[in-house]
């Protein structure tokens, strides 16, 4: 989750009511269009995780709609994140997909969204980067709506000791 992303989750989940893509633009110093961006993004991070969801009234602006453990839920995972180990947090998205993938053999896009804290559009854009290394070393991932598919056990293997080597 984005540093901006968070600091909107966290004025919404302070108060109570509704706040507009204006006000929040304002207290982040950016544009409208950025704060509507990110909660589009937030919307769908928030849905996938089971961590509430973002009500939005026209003229009113946006408001979190969360359990106490669903928020408490919602920053553990957070805070989970953002203290993976030092390989991890170095490594960009498509190698943390391809890392998965490999480790779990098929793989639900809504899993990934959950285990990267990101939405699909940056899971589509991660995988199309992972399938590209893989096609450079000969290898295809295989791609069905909703999962990635790696090759078959052997393949897997190669590739994953080819992917760690590379990686570091």
């Amino acid at each position: 989750m984005k540093q901006r992303q968070r600091q909107i989750l966290e004025f919404l989940h302070d108060n109570p009511g509704h706040i507009t893509a204006g006000q929040l633009a304002e207290l982040l110093k950016c544009s409208e269009r950025t704060i509507r961006n990110e909660i589009a993004e937030l919307r769908q991070l928030l849905v996938a995780g089971e961590y509430g969801r973002l009500e939005a009234k026209g003229n009113q602006g946006y408001r979190l709609i969360a359990t106490p453990e669903e928020w408490a839920r919602l920053l553990r995972q957070e805070e989970e994140f953002s203290q993976r180990d030092l390989f991890s947090q170095q490594l960009e998205g498509p190698y943390l997909i391809l890392e998965r993938v490999l480790k779990n053999g098929t793989v639900k896009i809504s899993y990934l969204e959950q285990e990267l804290f990101t939405n699909y559009k940056n899971i589509a854009k991660y995988a199309d980067q992972a399938e590209e290394w893989l096609r450079r070393h000969q290898v295809e991932l295989q791609r069905k709506r909703g999962r990635a598919l790696p090759p078959g056990a052997t393949a897997t293997r190669s590739v994953w000791r080819c992917g760690r080597s590379t990686m570091s």
